[in-house]
């Protein structure tokens, strides 16, 4: 319960005014990273203090060393030492963009929505040759606006240890097989959702391909997206079993 009224308060004081509280809480209130979690109480003292997320330079004094910055969705991905196993997804405070039109607590919401859905197919269906991270939302403490508004949460996912990139699209052209195409069929149709892309479901260091970007969990499910990434053997089976 202390957790929740925390969050009550977080909501009430950093949300920008238009935005209702009720759909913001019933949004993230799902994926909030759990109070006994493991590595909680290595977030709120990494986030104790300062304000990390405000840019590149506050997030290296921080000791985070940044991965990626993903240009179409604006979300930096990030790891830390006290993090071992983990990475952090962020929009930094001083990118003041919002995709399309919707800011990064929405879209992180959906991501772990997504990725929920998945996770269920591969259980259920014994798809034991893919996988698919936990997700979490975490609240920031408020901090003064400074020169930027604060962003309001960060993502936490497991780190799924992928494969170079190059290594990775050589492994959907090579390494697969009917099987897998037979449980992909299967976690699209039951999962739905699209950008089923080879860099959104890449090879990771343990031979399995991980789901990595879930963030369209509500649209139409997808089964034209990976066509370009496979061999002409395996896209000719792919086609036969989705039509």
């Amino acid at each position: 319960m202390a957790w929740i009224r925390f969050l009550l308060v977080f909501l009430c004081v950093t949300l920008n005014a238009e935005t209702p509280l009720g759909l913001v809480f019933s949004t993230i209130q799902p994926y909030l990273i759990p109070s006994q979690h493991p590595v909680k109480k290595t977030l709120d003292a990494l986030f104790a203090q300062g304000r990390p997320t405000q840019d590149a330079e506050s997030l290296e004094e921080a000791g985070f060393e940044i991965l990626y910055r993903q240009p179409r969705s604006f979300i930096w991905v990030v790891r830390h030492p006290s993090l071992p196993g983990y990475l952090v997804k962020l929009v930094p405070d001083k990118d003041l963009r919002n995709k399309r039109g919707h800011e990064e607590w929405w879209w992180f919401a959906q991501r772990c929505k997504g990725m929920a859905k998945i996770r269920k197919v591969l259980e259920k269906k014994h798809c034991h040759l893919f996988k698919a991270p936990h997700k979490w939302i975490y609240p920031l403490p408020k901090r003064d606006h400074s020169l930027y508004p604060q962003r309001h949460v960060i993502l936490m996912v497991e780190d799924m240890q992928l494969a170079a990139h190059d290594t990775n699209i050589s492994a959907w052209k090579t390494l697969i097989t009917p099987e897998h195409l037979d449980q992909l069929y299967t976690i699209i149709k039951k999962a739905g959702g699209s950008s089923y892309r080879a860099v959104n479901v890449p090879l990771s260091i343990d031979g399995k391909f991980a789901f990595i970007d879930s963030e369209y969990p509500n649209q139409k499910s997808n089964f034209q997206s990976i066509k370009k990434y496979l061999s002409p053997e395996m896209l000719s089976y792919w086609e036969q079993i989705t039509h």
